[in-house]
């Protein structure tokens, strides 16, 4: 009776791990895709702002897929990179520079940060799920709730 239990909960566990692995895949391709879409668009219209902006969130959704993809690599006894320890020294000089920041500027530059990166995040959501909203509330409705 343990043995089949057992059997089943292995059998599940794999499912899930397969469905977690896909799941990142899927998150990894579509970020891909968002990133690429964004660099291209700024090459055909580089004077407008809106995809200046568009390149630094794809440049920093970059940063993030390598460094979440070495990290994979490295927890799977992969070589460490000049990239990871250049990666390093710059947080820990970021680290160094907010040492040295007063606290209430560093409390500014952190809510300015959090605050943007919530905006950001809660317009890109609405863009791209919420299709009944007239398109200025999908695009100025986060930055209004603030």
């Amino acid at each position: 009776m343990i043995d089949i239990f057992h059997a089943t909960t292995q059998r599940r566990n794999a499912l899930v791990i397969r469905a977690f692995i896909i799941c990142g895949v899927v998150r990894l391709c579509a970020m891909l895709i968002v990133a690429t879409s964004a660099i291209i668009g700024y090459f055909k219209h580089p004077d407008l702002v809106f995809f200046q902006f568009l390149l630094g969130i794809a440049v920093l959704v970059l940063a993030g897929i390598f460094r979440g993809v070495r990290s994979i690599f490295l927890m799977k006894g992969g070589q460490v990179l000049t990239f990871d320890w250049g990666y390093t020294v710059l947080l820990s000089l970021n680290a160094v520079f907010m040492l040295s920041m007063h606290p209430l500027d560093w409390m500014q530059l952190h809510l300015g940060t959090m605050l943007g990166a919530f905006t950001a995040s809660t317009t890109a959501f609405t863009v791209n799920s919420a299709y009944f909203l007239p398109w200025w509330a999908q695009w100025f409705g986060p930055t209004l709730l603030l």
